[in-house]
């Protein structure tokens, strides 16, 4: 993997035998062990979960009715809470079924304002069976996302000479060979709500098994450029959690791998010379990237953000790579936004 010189700045160090943090990741790293100091173990809960822990107290696991590389339920140890433990669900699973799919997983009895309560053998079953309904419910909901998805990538063609080219190029940005229909398409009628829309497809695949996971579409117009501003520019269908938009393939990928949110700025980046690169699609993917075996160095693509969304990404994913042992760098740009900038000579698109 290429590197960055002198323009990536050190999140943390660390070896296998533990971890130094420093600079603004040592007040996070004081927050997260104060959660690890309740009454439920992370790690029991993991494993229980088929999860993995990605801070004190923070477990990322699959959901109910995903697929076991799934990790779009985050579990925090909560004692404040009545069930010792908070859930959400990133793929808007309902959180009833969420905190009775974890409940029954660490088998742990009914809880009321903090107290055991006894449960009659009958209502025992019967929640048992809504959660095997409701498992069984998300699993289908997943397939036919997954399975409409991958019609709508199956229905897109090679992008070369098409309007995806010329959004590319509106942004100083070239089209690979090897992206051209792998990893990207234009799909001329892409489905876009109540209506349809001319579009660049990119195909996310599993970040594990590389399976095809889901689509992330960007609207474009007759002109070539964005369609749509703001959060409808850009949309994600299927799959996305726990996946990644591989710029570069699996094969590429040996000891380091770079990641960053959009499909423009991983482009930039190989235009710079910076791979292996993969695009997750949102900044909420990179909070979320799971730790890769045989991965030793974990290259974080940095943007400017008003919010400062992707920096506090950076640090989650960060300390969960290094407290896996493993190397984390930041690549952010002297001048504009992210990396597409660079190639536009500091000008936002």
């Amino acid at each position: 993997m290429a590197s960055a010189g002198r323009s990536r700045t050190a999140l943390a160090t660390g070896t296998r035998s533990g971890a130094v943090y420093a600079g603004p990741a040592a007040s996070l790293f004081r927050r997260w062990r104060v959660l690890g100091a309740d009454l439920l173990n992370d790690r029991a809960i993991a494993r229980a979960l088929g999860g993995e822990v990605v801070g004190r107290g923070h477990v990322l696991a699959p959901g109910p009715g995903h697929t076991r590389p799934d990790r779009s339920m985050s579990v925090w140890i909560n004692p404040a809470s009545p069930e010792r433990f908070t859930v959400h669900s990133f793929a808007g699973d309902p959180f009833g079924v969420c905190r009775d799919y974890v409940r029954n997983a660490l088998g742990l009895p009914a809880w009321q304002d903090g107290t055991r309560i006894s449960v009659d053998p009958a209502e025992t079953a019967r929640r048992s069976a809504v959660r095997e309904k409701a498992r069984a419910a998300a699993e289908a909901e997943a397939l036919t996302k997954r399975q409409r998805a991958l019609r709508i990538w199956n229905a897109a063609h090679d992008p070369r000479g098409t309007l995806v080219e010329t959004y590319l190029r509106n942004r100083g940005l070239e089209l690979p060979a090897d992206l051209a229909g792998e990893v990207l398409r234009f799909h001329p009628i892409c489905p876009w709500g109540d209506r349809t829309v001319p579009a660049m497809i990119a195909l996310f695949r599993d970040a594990h098994t590389d399976e095809p996971t889901g689509i992330h579409r960007t609207a474009l117009a007759h002109d070539g450029r964005k369609r749509f501003e703001g959060a409808e520019a850009r949309k994600m269908y299927g799959g996305a959690i726990g996946a990644a938009i591989k710029l570069d393939a699996d094969a590429e990928v040996t000891h380091g791998l770079v990641i960053g949110e959009g499909i423009e700025t991983g482009i930039a980046a190989r235009q710079l010379g910076i791979k292996p690169v993969w695009a997750l699609g949102s900044v909420g993917a990179i909070s979320t990237f799971p730790v890769l075996p045989g991965i030793g160095c974990l290259t974080v693509l940095g943007e400017t953000d008003a919010k400062g969304a992707n920096a506090a990404a950076i640090q989650s994913c960060g300390l969960r790579w290094v407290e896996a042992g493993r190397a984390v760098e930041i690549v952010r740009p002297r001048t504009g936004g992210d990396m597409n900038d660079i190639i536009m000579g500091g000008s936002p698109a």
